[in-house]
């Protein structure tokens, strides 16, 4: 069974556990720690691909390896089916997703066969997937997903993205704009952090996809814009620290995807 990293990792003691699992079919380092914009208490976030219920190794591993006096919780479901625990006294916070092998294959067939796009974060797992660090692998299932994964950005996808996604800035009659405006006019607070952050969550959406960039989650975005996104004429860091909800600059650039 091939365990990728060795006892001086900070996961061998989870990873070299899991590995004995016949339901494991792989394990994978995604987020900060795969990139350069870790900081010393970032977290671990880590895919596990599954081929059936874990449920008593998930308990076991909590009870052997997390620490007693931290928080501790096992099968969440706000965001993804994970459990999250401090891995040892000392050690760091670990963010434990559980996805089936067909969940990923998926996840994959939706950007880069039917082309689908969201509002907002429309190739963030796309991005996970392609970006991963495998901790561990039963056969070659894992590596051939990554390699799928390493495809250009479909013309279809990109388009979409921006079809799905503009009207929403400013055009619908219940676009994010409009709402926010309904908000601010009804000094509604919470209504005007929550329609700000959707709004800009789908002209985010846009500046990847128009300069052919997965989409990297949540975090440091603007950081990943100026790093990433090298054209500026395609709206990127100066626009995204300053929206202009009247007139954005895809008004301009929708209809020139090439």
């Amino acid at each position: 069974m091939p365990v990728l990293v060795d006892a001086t990792h900070p996961l061998w003691s989870l990873v070299e556990r899991m590995s004995n699992s016949a339901l494991v079919s792989a394990v994978a380092l995604v987020g900060s720690r795969v990139s350069d914009l870790a900081v010393p208490d970032s977290d671990y976030d880590v895919f596990i691909y599954t081929e059936g219920d874990l449920a008593d190794l998930r308990a076991e591993m909590a009870d052997e390896l997390a620490d007693a006096s931290s928080w501790r919780s096992i099968r969440e479901h706000a965001f993804a089916d994970e459990d999250a625990w401090r891995l040892g006294a000392d050690g760091p916070w670990l963010d434990l997703m559980y996805w089936s092998t067909a969940w990923a294959e998926e996840q994959l067939d939706e950007v880069l066969v039917q082309h689908r796009a969201r509002t907002g974060y429309s190739t963030a797992f796309w991005r996970s997937i392609r970006m991963a660090q495998p901790l561990y692998e039963r056969d070659t299932w894992r590596a051939a997903l990554q390699r799928r994964a390493q495809q250009p950005y479909p013309a279809p996808l990109r388009r979409n993205i921006v079809e799905l996604n503009y009207p929403y800035l400013r055009d619908h009659p219940f676009s994010f704009r409009h709402q926010l405006a309904q908000a601010i006019a009804r000094h509604d607070a919470i209504s005007v952090n929550h329609r700000l952050a959707a709004w800009l969550a789908s002209y985010i959406d846009i500046v990847f996809a128009v300069n052919r960039v997965l989409h990297p989650g949540e975090k440091r975005i603007l950081e990943f814009l100026a790093r990433e996104c090298h054209d500026p004429t395609r709206g990127c860091t100066r626009d995204a620290r300053t929206p202009r909800f009247g007139s954005g600059w895809c008004a301009d650039r929708r209809t020139g995807l090439d």
